[in-house]
């Protein structure tokens, strides 16, 4: 199946959620040092995930959050995924529940 994001969509999505651990993170007064040694990258993977320059898979996304002690849904912010018509923003919705549950799925069975 062909994306219905634009590469304009998926860098606004990527800055966004590097907005939001930002945002995440100095709540919790935590340095990108302390987030990326947590979770097993250096310092300047960090400052690139907040920039929005990397494109982490949804495995990091979890081990971030967890860190940060939120859930994924909270680094996903729903207005970055574009202004297009409601039918194409619920569409895009559907993807990431998706994904979300069966990356879920996953991360349950690993843990356990």
């Amino acid at each position: 199946m062909p994306s219905t994001f634009s590469n304009d969509d998926e860098r606004a999505l990527y800055v966004a959620i590097g907005t939001h651990i930002r945002r995440e993170r100095r709540r919790l007064g935590l340095t990108q040092r302390a987030v990326a040694e947590r979770t097993g990258h250096n310092i300047a993977w960090m400052t690139h995930l907040e920039l929005g320059h990397n494109r982490p898979s949804i495995w990091q996304l979890l081990e971030v959050a967890d860190v940060l002690r939120v859930s994924l849904l909270t680094l996903l912010p729903i207005s970055a995924l574009g202004t297009g018509d409601v039918v194409t923003l619920q569409r895009r919705v559907a993807q990431l529940e998706s994904i979300l549950e069966s990356t879920c799925r996953d991360y349950q069975r690993v843990i356990q």
